[in-house]
């Protein structure tokens, strides 16, 4: 389990699920950052999660990237955070 899924039960729910499968599918499962194609990918909110309540199942509030990517994305949002 993710760690940051501990914190957020939410993320753990059907709906959310169902949310980060139709992000990967509207994408073809391709990175959105890079370009590449297949694998292991995640889906990203544009928008944060934590506030943004009420976006947080919206299929177009999502990206699909892969994991070096999300990181990343991750890392550079925390850091304008700052």
């Amino acid at each position: 389990m993710w760690a940051f899924a501990k914190r957020r039960p939410e993320m753990q729910s059907y709906a959310y699920r169902q949310w980060s499968k139709a992000v990967k599918l509207r994408d073809n499962r391709t990175c959105q950052r890079c370009g590449k194609k297949g694998g292991y990918m995640e889906a990203h909110h544009v928008k944060s999660f934590a506030g943004n309540p009420g976006a947080r199942l919206a299929v177009s509030n999502g990206i699909t990237l892969c994991k070096t990517c999300h990181r990343a994305v991750t890392k550079n949002a925390r850091q304008h955070k700052r």
